[in-house]
């Protein structure tokens, strides 16, 4: 296993009609909206929105929405037409359906920048946005929500040897300890798949049960796979920053 080219992938279903932080840093906090997959054969639930509440370098703020179906952008609440770039925020069509959305995080310095690509897409005829980090080097070691809490910072994988009741794949024992000690380690096991959820060819460590919790086949070490529990991570709108782990800064946004 190449642990540079491998990824880290666990669920969080959620529940429909919630609101949930996704990523939340200094000048910068991403929320989802997440809907049920009714009529599906696949459980669980799917981003129908997605909300970026972004601080600019100017000392502003705005808030970014992308809705899935009808597919609509909007920034601080008009409805995109052509692109937005203003301020260090950056707003743009880069294909049929599909948007890169570019905040500074901070950092005024467009290297620095944390990128996302933003698609509408259609899984069993419902409407989803698919949110894809594309450059994440301005988020800090410190970051959180479901998704932030992992970006830039150190993993340690060693191979698992202990007992585990229903081996398929190779098993690892991953370790997450964030340098500056903002969360405390934790410890769980996963198994080694050659493909990621959406059948790319790309290694892939899978862990946790269906909300990013522990599993029920390791008895130790077997600590969540995301810090808390998913709930904790609940907000109450596509903007707002009121979870448990919340880093934003909300002054930038008075």
């Amino acid at each position: 296993m190449d642990p540079i080219t491998t990824s880290l992938c666990y669920q969080i279903h959620g529940e429909s009609k919630h609101y949930y932080s996704i990523i939340s840093d200094t000048c910068v906090h991403v929320n989802v909206l997440y809907a049920d997959l009714i009529r599906s054969q696949e459980s669980g639930n799917y981003v129908k929105e997605i909300g970026i509440l972004a601080s600019n370098i100017n000392g502003g703020c705005n808030k970014i929405a992308v809705k899935a179906k009808p597919c609509v952008v909007t920034v601080d609440g008009v409805a995109l037409n052509g692109s937005y770039n203003q301020d260090g925020v950056i707003v743009a069509s880069t294909e049929k359906k599909t948007y890169e959305v570019r905040v500074p995080n901070c950092k005024a310095t467009e290297g620095d920048d944390l990128r996302f690509r933003l698609t509408c897409v259609k899984v069993n005829n419902r409407g989803v946005v698919r949110v894809d980090v594309i450059r994440n080097g301005g988020l800090r070691p410190g970051a959180h929500g479901l998704l932030g809490q992992f970006w830039n910072i150190p993993v340690d994988i060693l191979e698992y040897n202990g007992n585990y009741s229903k081996p398929v794949n190779s098993t690892y024992l991953v370790t997450v300890d964030h340098p500056d000690h903002s969360s405390p380690p934790r410890s769980f096991i996963a198994e080694l798949h050659p493909a990621t959820w959406d059948r790319k060819r790309i290694q892939c460590l899978f862990a946790g049960n269906a909300q990013g919790g522990s599993i029920n086949e390791v008895d130790v070490p077997n600590d969540h796979v995301i810090e808390g529990i998913y709930s904790d991570y609940e907000v109450s709108g596509l903007f707002e920053t009121d979870f448990q782990y919340n880093k934003f800064e909300d002054d930038k946004c008075a």
